[in-house]
This record gives structure tokens, C-alpha cells and sequence, in this order.
């Protein structure tokens, strides 16, 4: 499981980022309050990772 990503912002949205790190790219669903907090697209950012798993979702 994924607790921590730090890493290179390829793009972001308001619901969501992409970070790259050792060459591979991971999409985090974030929420607006860190959409505003989070830097322009090549900035090193650095998130902390919660998965939320139930019976019929991984999110």
C-alpha cells in the first residue's frame, strides 16, 4: 500500500493530481483546500497517500 508520494507534479486538477517518481506517474484523488495549496505543473510536491478500500471500490 501507498502511504507517501514524493515527487514532480505533472498536472493537476481540482479533484486530482498526477506525481511522478522514479519514472512512474500515480494519480491521487485530492481535495480542492490541497488543489489550491499545491504548486504549478514541475514543482516537487509531496503528499501523504490514504487508501480507501471497501467490498466493491479501491479508491
Amino acid at each position: 500500500m501507498i502511504a507517501y508520494l514524493k515527487g514532480t507534479l505533472i498536472h493537476k486538477t481540482p479533484g486530482q493530481v498526477v506525481i511522478e517518481t522514479g519514472g512512474v506517474g500515480y494519480a491521487a484523488a485530492i481535495p480542492v483546500s490541497s488543489y489550491v495549496k499545491l504548486g504549478e505543473s514541475g514543482a516537487v510536491v509531496e503528499l501523504f497517500i490514504h487508501t480507501h478500500l471497501t467490498d466493491d471500490c479501491l479508491a
